[in-house]
C-alpha cells in the first residue's frame, strides 16, 4: 500500500481502470431506460420524439447519451421485429 486510504473495492484485486459494480449499475440504468421508453411510446410519443429527447441529454454526459441511444435502437428493433411477426388482422 502507498499510504493513501483505500476505498472498499478500489484496493487489491481490482484491475487497473476497472470499477467494481459498474456493469451492474449500467444494467439497472438500461433496464430503467427501457421501461421509460416503453411508457413514452405507449403514451403516444413517436420514435423520433423519443430520439430527440435522448439527444437533448448530450450536454449532461455524452457517454450516457450514446448508451441510451443504443438501448433505444435495440428496443425499437425488437418492437419492429415483434410487429413484423404479427399476422395481418390479428389483435
Amino acid at each position: 500500500m502507498d499510504g493513501r486510504p483505500q476505498i472498499q473495492g478500489y484496493g487489491l484485486g481490482v484491475a487497473p481502470g476497472r470499477q467494481p459494480g459498474v456493469h451492474a449499475a449500467t444494467d439497472r440504468r438500461q433496464e430503467s431506460f427501457r421501461a421509460h421508453i416503453g411508457r413514452a411510446l405507449g403514451a403516444g410519443a413517436t420514435p423520433d420524439e423519443v430520439r430527440a429527447a435522448v439527444r437533448a441529454t448530450a450536454p449532461f454526459g455524452m457517454t450516457r447519451t450514446c448508451s441510451a441511444s443504443n438501448v433505444l435502437d435495440a428496443l425499437l428493433a425488437e418492437r419492429e421485429e415483434q410487429e413484423g411477426k404479427r399476422t395481418p388482422g390479428a389483435a
